[in-house]
């Protein structure tokens, strides 16, 4: 299944992706890397990636995806606090 993940190189993101890439699926990340910085532990695993704000998605970065899910966090809110 090719899945979209939001926010895959985040805190959950980086855990789950690898879950469903070692259960056969194909992933394909979104993410601003406004945390980029901020890794624990070994580095992501790197996958195909949409880098976009979120806000920005149109339909056309949704086409050919199976699945979505949803990990990235509301850009707005962790902006208004720089």
């Amino acid at each position: 299944m090719k899945v979209l993940v939001t926010g895959h190189d985040g805190y959950i993101g980086t855990v789950l992706v690898p879950m469903f890439l070692a259960a056969g699926h194909e992933i394909v990340g979104l993410d601003t890397h406004l945390y980029e910085l901020c890794t624990f532990g070994d580095e992501p695993l790197t996958v195909p990636e949409i880098a976009k704000d979120l806000r920005d998605v149109d339909i056309a970065d949704l086409e050919g995806f199976e699945a979505v899910i949803h990990l990235a966090a509301k850009e707005g809110c962790v902006r208004s606090l720089h």
